[in-house]
């Protein structure tokens, strides 16, 4: 019976720690063009583990 809510709420709280980290290197990016391109390919790493993340999640 519990299993579902404790999923759901590590998946919240997933979701909302990766929105965070985005959003700091999208503002590292904005502030030191320079480092942009290898902080935008990080958070599409990010992106990307945490859609596999969802995936095992549902399962």
């Amino acid at each position: 019976m519990n299993q579902p809510r404790t999923s759901r709420i590590r998946m919240r709280l997933m979701s909302s720690v990766i929105h965070r980290v985005t959003a700091v290197s999208v503002e590292i990016a904005q502030k030191d063009k320079g480092v942009g391109p290898h902080i935008q390919s990080g958070t599409g790493k990010l992106l990307s583990v945490n859609g596999i993340l969802k995936r095992t999640m549902q399962r």
